[in-house]
């Protein structure tokens, strides 16, 4: 089958991330009905793809695209993850409880780092 990934990965965040053919259905903007026939093999729009692949993305923090949520095993996905999943989750907790104005600095860093100056 074509949709072979794309349908147990559609299973795998039913079964493990607390999302419901009702959400997914909602933030897709179709019935629950056509989510039923995406686990029957109804290959879904591209943009139905894209909003579950974000929707997956901000629940496990990694992000997955839709090319992985259909051709990829997102559990095997997953633990070749793992430890990045926990080293972002840990980071997000601790920026979390930080003060704004030493996220500010986190901030400025982080800029300097990703962008340097040009010769200023």
């Amino acid at each position: 089958m074509e949709n072979a990934n794309f349908i147990e990965n559609l299973k795998y965040i039913f079964a493990n991330l607390g999302v419901t053919k009702a959400h997914v259905a909602k933030l897709c903007g179709v019935s629950k009905a056509t989510v039923s026939m995406w686990l029957a093999g109804r290959k879904p729009y591209r943009q139905s793809i894209e909003t579950i692949a974000e929707l997956i993305s901000s629940l496990l923090y990694l992000t997955i695209t839709p090319d992985q949520l259909l051709n990829e095993d997102l559990q095997a996905l997953l633990r070749k993850n793992e430890v990045k999943r926990v080293i972002i989750k840990k980071l997000l907790k601790d920026l979390s409880t930080m003060p704004i104005d030493s996220l500010i600095v986190v901030n400025d860093y982080v800029h300097k780092l990703v962008e340097p100056d040009s010769g200023e």
